[in-house]
């Protein structure tokens, strides 16, 4: 990646009267890790995968 470009990391928990943790994938931004995070299920988290290897993200 990049100079500057931001990296999901992963974190634990889940918001209250979520989902079970465990299907959870929770996403938030490197550079700011008391800032937002984003909850994707495990389909959607493999969607957004194959969006990102197909090029559809491809900052270039």
């Amino acid at each position: 990646m990049g100079a500057g470009m931001n990296v999901p990391e992963p974190v634990q928990g889940s918001p209250a009267g979520e989902a079970d943790p465990e299907k959870l994938i929770v996403l938030r931004d490197s550079k700011d890790p008391a800032g937002p995070v984003i909850f994707l299920t495990r389909r959607q988290w493999c969607a957004l995968l194959r969006r990102i290897k197909s090029g559809d993200y491809d900052p270039r």
